[in-house]
């Protein structure tokens, strides 16, 4: 009997150690696979690398795209921009470099950035690895993807200074709480219970033990934070029409902070380092400046002729004219 035992025991570690060895075979030949199809593909990725780059150096060489020794931003993490001409519903996610020359506020894709996303694009997406897709047919999704998708095109924006109405943030930062638990079972009878609390201690033992013990799931509260504001550049096209490029709310990790950040804060903030006379607040208050000053202006004027109209109506001599007209002017 033992022997039986132990040769039963012998086959059944060896059923499971084939079992092993055949799943590290397959893992072993998809990983050849997918290393076979990735050094096929490698290729064609820097290939299109390279017709990007001209596409990018297209833009970087124009006269309204100058940087010259103007200070560059790259906007840290993935930043959703929505322009113009794309659906609302649309978001470009990208890497931004923002900056301005003597005319023009520029915004460009982040070359090194978009270099970096083709590059985990074609070695995260599976679909391309897939066994039942040949080389030509992975190929071709990759060329797709590379062409289609809004985060490998290479974006470029330049607005003129003088267009900008300004930049502003909108939208809110509430809380919202959740409540869980609180649940479970009450209790109830319980039949055996009764009968052997019966047993022991006659008719009330049986209605203490008839009854069921309950249990409730502890009450848990989640608290989350939820941030929707966005932040957007208004600005005048040269028909004189308002449009708008929008940073969409996005949570992105920045490294350099070792937090998540809300996108939008993110471009909002490169923005008041590069075009800070356009930020709407600042706007505002220069304007509010402005009017008082044109306010106090006013009121010294209707003060001197005031006294003007006194001193032509002999109600004051020409001394206590030239005295408070003195003073008058030291309010200015």
């Amino acid at each position: 009997m033992i022997t039986i035992a132990l040769g039963m025991i012998i086959i059944g570690l060896g059923g499971i150690l084939l079992i092993h060895l055949a799943e590290e075979g397959s893992k072993k030949r998809k990983e050849s696979k997918e290393k076979t199809a990735l050094n096929e593909l490698e290729p064609l990725c820097e290939e299109l690398l390279k017709e990007k780059k001209k596409e990018y150096d297209r833009y970087y060489n124009k006269s309204d795209y100058e940087r010259g020794n103007y200070p560059v931003i790259t906007i840290e993490g993935l930043i959703p921009l929505c322009f113009g001409n794309m659906d609302p519903n649309d978001k470009c996610l990208q890497e931004y470099d923002i900056w301005k020359n003597d005319r023009n506020f520029c915004l460009m894709s982040n070359w090194e950035g978009l270099q970096e996303r083709a590059r985990i694009l074609m070695k995260n997406n599976s679909s391309y690895l897939l066994d039942s897709k040949s080389i030509d047919q992975r190929k071709s999704d990759f060329l797709r993807d590379m062409e289609e998708k809004e985060f490998m095109k290479v974006h470029a924006f330049s607005i003129p200074l003088t267009n900008i109405e300004y930049f502003a943030m909108s939208g809110e930062t509430y809380a919202t709480t959740e409540i869980s638990g609180g649940g479970g079972t009450i209790g109830g009878t319980s039949i055996p219970g009764a009968i052997v609390g019966g047993m022991i201690a006659g008719e009330a033992g049986a209605v203490i033990g008839s009854r069921k013990k309950g249990t409730i799931d502890p009450i848990k509260s989640y608290t989350s934070v939820h941030d929707e504001r966005e932040c957007y550049i208004k600005f005048r096209k040269e028909d004189g029409s308002l449009d708008e490029v929008v940073c969409k709310h996005n949570e992105r990790l920045v490294e350099s902070r070792k937090q998540f950040v809300n996108a939008a804060e993110l471009f909002y903030d490169s923005l008041k380092k590069i075009i800070p006379e356009k930020e709407y607040t600042y706007i505002l208050a220069n304007m509010n400046n402005a009017k008082a000053s044109s306010v106090e202006t006013t009121d010294i004027e209707g003060r001197l002729l005031q006294a003007k109209n006194l001193l032509d109506k002999g109600l004051i001599t020409q001394e206590e004219y030239e005295a408070k007209r003195e003073d008058i002017l030291k309010d200015m």
